[in-house]
């Protein structure tokens, strides 16, 4: 059973760690783009060192699935699996687990990986930086874990049943690793979240100074095309008076000064078409006419009497993509009409292009519904919606700079950023809501820091090597002359009682040569001392028989001695048992002769006598009545010494009940409610027992006697282990100041012409329940009635005020 309950344990402990070592993995940070820092290993590794390879394999398992998910590839969890089933192996030959998991990562984890990325076709930058990211991971988990285990067994209570505490040349060896590795990793870290900080800021200022000039660029083209426009309307005059030849001859002349219109046009205030150029279309019906005021940018010029730029979108003529320019016609404040331009796009693309230049970026320009107007980029079309995220992952890195990655899971993390880009996505400015996206690919970026990242990670894998030789030999070098001195230490005590002299070690630490040498004396010092001890040992040993010599005389008189206060005790007894026959037969008869006596006086020469002698023929009856009584419980109390303990399980219910039907005479003509609680059983004699509940209900029915709502209750409660009854009524009570006085032979608190009796029965209750092993105690104030506690068998469990509340009145 305890086997199989260590097994069920180790299992839930290893699905524990497993199940961390998975959400650790699964909520990772990454290092960089796609590098995560995996500490998901750490778990594995403790499920290793602290319930064995069974459980760190287990755990690997669980942990591992994470790759399985994630990557679509079972290599994470076999990797992970072959380490915690590796060093769990060689665990029994050596417990220092850094070693052996370098190892491992060094002869088998990392050509492993290698090996797979080539097998795959990885780029080999690519897969060499895996192979020493997992590396370094492996070993730094390892180390984490092993100094955590080590540190919380340096403590009793982390330490299993049974389990030594680590060996000082493995702490030290940990140790210094992690000083060495530790700030490594944080450094090697470090500079690369620089480095991707600095590259981070040099694209935001190439992207942003590109953003700069398009934007000036744009805003000059438009500012051109937009004067041309103008130009015109200022010329037109009034379509509503001016002849339409007039105009119509206005508008060819602008369109031959400006060939990059490929339409001009003019409408009135109603926006139909008085002018056009050319005047027909390309079936040859004519332009001149036409309503376009369901087009929404009539209402934009006449609302805001201002030139206004169209979104790219279809000719009503030609149905081809288009972009229009809007100047308003303002006679005398007057809205009088319009006049148009479309322009050719390719022109504007062209402009993009020559910005762009050799550059490794795309510029594409977006009216205000984001719809394609131009683009660097040959996968654009015009018209084109893009959406915010273009169907990538977009991450903000500054004001204005993102990361567009791509959402595919059919990609690793790696492959994904490799096709990401960098983006920028900026307004045109204020009067046009036009939009300028920039991006940029990744891979250049992404080629530097992963050499970069390569070059650290091969840094710390030599720092790896480096500090665990160095601390391999360092911590020999430290530990052996204590090692040493452990194994002299096992066989000292034997060595110095042999008077044998041990080989000493060296050592050039102070500290440590210090203490080599304070051994060494305090083993001479012992020398000295054990040949003392066997000096004085020789000796006392002649003294010790000397002395069982005069014991075993002293015992003999002794025995003689008790022998003879025996039959001394013996002869006691009998003339005990002689004058108790003599109290209760000689005395007994001439005090019933006495009160006979009296009492045939009283009756026959009653009415004869005067009242005098009648009170004290009363008087004398009355005293022997009462001597009668005192002899009586006399000779009870002094046969309770005698009387022999026969224990038995005695059920206190059933003894209450029985005294109480006793005592119903106590009860008549009075109201009295009497109360029994829970009476747990206890072993004790029957007889003895019964003779408690009797006095102690006896008394409780007594001094209640001048109540007319007469109280008493049995009942018991637990206390510090032992079971505590009591007896309570509310009766007169008395003054705890005399409460010493209780439990003595003719010790009584009340008068006898209050109440009747001898003042031996709590006495002889007292004997009884000492002689139980028990205690008995009382709780009073007068008026207020009394509560007397007993217990039975726990002579040493002494009460003088119980504090545990009982149900009481």
């Amino acid at each position: 059973m305890h086997i199989h309950a260590t097994l069920k344990m180790k299992t839930i402990a290893a699905l524990l760690l497993g199940a961390l070592g998975f959400a650790v993995n699964w909520l990772n940070p990454t290092l960089f783009f796609g590098v995560n820092i995996f500490f998901g290993s750490f778990f594995v590794m403790l499920a290793l060192l602290r319930y064995g390879p069974r459980a760190g394999v287990l755990a690997a398992a669980l942990a591992g699935g994470y790759s399985a998910i994630y990557w679509h590839n079972p290599l994470g969890m076999l990797v992970w699996v072959g380490e915690a089933l590796v060093v769990g192996l060689m665990l029994r030959r050596s417990r220092n687990v850094v070693l052996l998991d370098t190892l491992y990562w060094f002869c088998l984890g990392m050509p492993f990986f290698l090996l797979y990325h080539v097998l795959h076709q990885t780029e080999l930058s690519l897969a060499i930086l895996l192979t020493l990211k997992h590396g370094v991971n492996g070993i730094f988990n390892a180390l984490a874990a092993a100094l955590l285990f080590q540190l919380a067994n340096l403590s009793q209570p982390f330490r299993r049943f049974g389990e030594q505490p680590p060996r000082f040349h493995h702490v030290l060896a940990t140790s210094m690793v992690a000083a060495i590795l530790i700030p490594g990793v944080c450094y090697v870290v470090l500079e690369i979240q620089r480095d991707i900080t600095q590259e981070e800021q040099r694209v935001h200022q190439r992207l942003h100074s590109t953003t700069t000039l398009t934007r000036q660029t744009i805003e000059t083209w438009l500012a051109e095309k937009t004067h041309d426009v103008q130009t015109l309307a200022s010329l037109v005059g009034d379509p509503q008076t001016v002849p339409a030849t007039t105009i119509q001859k206005q508008a060819a002349l602008t369109k031959l000064l400006s060939p990059h219109f490929v339409k001009m046009s003019v409408q009135n205030s109603k926006a139909i078409s008085v002018a056009f150029v050319p005047a027909v279309d390309e079936q040859g019906r004519s332009n001149v006419g036409r309503d376009y005021s369901t087009m929404p940018y009539h209402r934009i010029v006449r609302e805001t009497m201002r030139p206004a730029v169209s979104d790219i979108d279809y000719g009503t003529i030609s149905k081809v993509p288009r972009l229009a320019l809007f100047a308003p016609i303002v006679i005398d404040g007057k809205f009088r009409g319009y006049c148009t331009g479309v322009v050719e796009i390719s022109r504007l693309a062209e402009q993009l292009r020559i910005i762009s230049g050799n550059r490794a970026m795309d510029i594409t320009l977006l009216d205000r519904k984001r719809q394609v107007i131009a683009s660097t980029d040959p996968a654009r079309r015009m018209m084109e919606h893009v959406a915010p995220n273009q169907g990538k992952e977009r991450r903000q890195l500054t004001e204005g700079l993102y990361q567009f990655i791509p959402l595919s899971r059919g990609f690793s993390d790696l492959q994904r950023w490799q096709l990401a880009s960098f983006g920028m996505d900026s307004p045109l400015n204020a009067d046009v809501p036009w939009s300028i996206v920039i991006t940029t690919p990744m891979k250049p970026f992404l080629e530097g820091l992963q050499n970069n990242a390569s070059r650290g990670f091969a840094l710390l894998l030599a720092l790896i090597l480096f500090s665990i030789a160095t601390a391999q030999a360092a911590s020999a070098v430290f530990t052996r002359p204590i090692a040493q001195l452990e194994q002299i230490s096992e066989t000292l005590p034997i060595d110095v009682i042999r008077h044998q002299e041990a080989q000493w070690p060296h050592s050039g630490i102070r500290e440590v040569a210090g203490l080599i040498g304070n051994v060494r004396q305090m083993a001479a010092t012992l020398q000295s001392y054990v040949h003392e001890l066997q000096t004085l040992n020789e000796s006392l040993e002649r003294r010790v028989a000397e002395r069982t010599e005069d014991i075993r005389r002293l015992n003999e008189e002794l025995e003689e001695r008790v022998t003879e206060r025996t039959t001394q005790l013996k002869s006691a007894l009998l003339h005990m048992e002689s004058f108790s026959y003599s109290i209760s037969h000689d005395l007994r008869a001439p005090l019933r002769a006495v009160n006979g006596y009296a009492h045939i006086l009283l009756e026959d020469f009653g009415p004869n006598l005067p009242a005098e002698a009648q009170r004290y023929l009363g008087q004398i009856s009355s005293n022997g009545t009462r001597m009668a009584a005192l002899i009586d419980d006399l000779l009870t109390f002094s046969r309770l010494s005698r009387h022999p303990l026969n224990r038995e399980t005695v059920d206190p219910a059933d003894v209450v009940s029985a005294v109480l039907e006793e005592l119903e005479r106590e009860r008549e003509g009075r109201t009295v409610q009497v109360s029994v609680g829970e009476l747990p059983p206890c072993q004790a004699d029957p007889s003895l027992i019964r003779q408690v509940f009797a006095n102690l209900l006896s008394n409780a029915l007594k001094y209640s006697r001048k109540r007319e709502d007469a109280l008493v209750e049995v009942g018991s409660f637990q206390k510090d282990g032992a079971t505590v009854y009591f007896v309570r009524d509310n009766g007169v009570g008395f003054d705890m100041a005399y409460a010493d006085k209780l439990f003595g032979v003719f010790q009584r608190l009340h008068r006898s012409e209050d109440f009747e009796g001898t003042g031996v029965g709590l006495a002889i209750v007292h004997n009884i329940v000492t002689r139980h092993g028990g205690t008995i105690w009382a709780d009073s104030a007068p008026g207020q009635g009394a509560t007397f506690f007993f217990t039975v068998g726990s002579g040493n469990w002494l009460h003088q005020n119980p504090a545990t509340p009982v149900n009481g009145f």
